[in-house]
């Protein structure tokens, strides 16, 4: 079925597979990587449990949460841009999101504060570990919460910064 799949993407549209033969995930590993069951994979972003080094900084709120997911966007977020995040994504049902501004791996802004050296480090490494590239100037979002709500969460964030930003290829 793959192979007529493919044929029929590629000479019937003006698109292209990225990944043949394709990929196969698990119910499980789709919902912890991409927040969802039928995620996009034409582009990065994945979820990245941090649960254990951010219940380490001195955040009391975050010690008390089941989950605490995070992904990174390689640019810098303005003020309002922020802002306008958090709020489309509390009308998604979270209490709020972390914004924390990082320069080569190091946390800025206000949050910073409430992480040590030791444990923006873990972070970095299990943001490493997960196939990002983290340098230069970037932002680090999280929600956390229940796992399941959490998962659902940031798998609708992926998605509108899929579509804000244009991560992908339309041709893909």
């Amino acid at each position: 079925l793959e192979p007529y799949f493919k044929d029929l993407i590629e000479t019937k549209t003006n698109k292209k597979i990225l990944q043949y033969p394709f990929m196969r995930i698990s119910y499980t590993d789709a919902l912890d990587k991409y927040g969802s069951d039928k995620p996009d994979v034409r582009f990065g972003l994945k979820l990245t449990n941090l649960e254990v080094p951010m219940k380490k900084g001195s955040m009391e709120v975050l010690k008390s949460l089941e989950s605490v997911k995070g992904l990174v966007l390689n640019i810098t977020l303005t003020r309002k841009e922020q802002d306008e995040l958090i709020e489309k994504v509390k009308q998604q049902g979270a209490k709020g999101l972390l914004v924390i501004p990082m320069i080569d791996g190091v946390f800025q802004g206000s949050l910073a504060k409430f992480f040590d050296e030791s444990v923006q480090k873990e972070v970095v490494e299990l943001l490493n570990g997960n196939e990002y590239e983290i340098n230069g100037e970037q932002t680090l979002l999280c929600i956390a919460g229940p796992k399941k709500e959490t998962d659902k969460q940031m798998g609708w964030l992926r998605l509108y910064l899929r579509d804000t930003y244009k991560l992908v290829d339309s041709n893909v």
